[in-house]
């Protein structure tokens, strides 16, 4: 695995570049999710990692009386939301939009593939200018896809995992979920993502708690412990890709003894 370097991020000073992505990010997810049906691992809700940003991957639609298959890709390259809808192509652009100016433009095109939007809530109507700096967000992109790499690596190449790592619009992070085989005591087996004893290890822009990068390693059994990596500390080091999967390693025996 190639050895990456990390540029240096105020995220406290580009936040709103990074709060823009999240809602156009949710909006998608409220389009994948009306028309997937739920998933084991919640893929309706989560949005998944491309060449060049985020992507809802194939959704099945009907449009115009038969079934079409809808993509939306949030590209970070060209700053556009690519839409590929059966043999059209269409796009928007991620600059100089409110709310509801990227929310009504969206689905004016997608309406003109005869694509339903009626569903999507009241909160993308909301006529708040949103700020997109193109050179923040190819930071932010290419920090995101060295990550991507290093957790595909851990997963595929070190622990022979096949779970899939997906971008959480809600919390702005990639995740991957590692299950242990275990049914937690006392969990309603019928809810079976919260019943199965699973590792998360996340990578998150920062949160409420903690403004800065981090990542974290957590299980969803009682009394344990959530383990945090914070961006500073692994960005500067000679191997930092290097770093991270000695963190993933150490901490996931202190997380569950049965990986």
């Amino acid at each position: 695995m190639s050895n990456y370097s990390f540029p240096v991020l105020d995220f406290n000073s580009k936040s709103e570049s990074m709060q823009t992505i999240k809602i156009y990010a949710q909006l998608l997810s409220e389009i994948k999710r009306h028309f997937t049906p739920p998933q084991k691992y919640k893929d309706e809700q989560t949005l998944q990692i491309y060449a060049k940003g985020y992507t809802t991957s194939t959704i099945p639609v009907i449009a115009g009386g038969k079934v079409e298959t809808l993509d939306l890709n949030l590209n970070f390259l060209e700053h556009q939301l690519k839409i590929f809808c059966g043999k059209a192509r269409l796009s928007v652009d991620l600059q100089n939009k409110s709310i509801m100016s990227f929310n009504n433009e969206l689905c004016l095109l997608l309406n003109g593939l005869s694509v339903n939007c009626h569903f999507i809530s009241s909160k993308f109507s909301n006529n708040r200018q949103l700020y997109y700096n193109p050179s923040v967000i190819l930071d932010y992109w290419k920090v995101i896809n060295q990550v991507y790499f290093i957790m595909l690596h851990f997963k595929s190449g070190i622990l022979n995992e096949t779970s899939c790592i997906y971008f959480d619009p809600e919390k702005l992070s990639l995740g991957l979920l590692l299950f242990t085989g275990k049914i937690i005591d006392g969990k309603e087996s019928k809810n079976w993502l919260d019943s199965q004893e699973n590792i998360s290890i996340e990578f998150s822009t920062g949160n409420e708690i903690y403004c800065d990068p981090f990542f974290s390693v957590s299980c969803n059994s009682e009394n344990e412990n959530t383990f945090y990596l914070s961006y500073e500390e692994f960005r500067n080091k000679e191997n930092p890709n290097l770093y991270i999967i000695n963190f993933f390693n150490s901490k996931l025996p202190q997380t569950i003894k049965r990986i």
